[in-house]
């Protein structure tokens, strides 16, 4: 929170519960919907160093094209 991220990159069960925790409903990040979730069960691709990195890599991308496309 004290890092103030113009992003967020969570789970889709982690980012439901954010706003909730306090200090988080005051992120810009949140109120901007500036946000990339992901499957609960695919989110652990990205916390376990592995062959299906490339995949975690490619839905980075994907999330962050698509939020570039809507703050047109």
């Amino acid at each position: 929170v004290r890092a103030r991220p113009d992003l967020l990159m969570a789970s889709e069960r982690d980012l439901a519960l954010m706003a909730q925790r306090p200090g988080w409903g005051r992120l810009d990040a949140l109120r901007s919907a500036r946000l990339c979730s992901f499957p609960d069960d695919f989110f652990q691709v990205f916390l376990r160093p592995g062959p299906r990195i490339g995949e975690a890599a490619d839905a980075m991308a994907d999330c962050l094209v698509e939020l570039e496309r809507r703050s047109r």
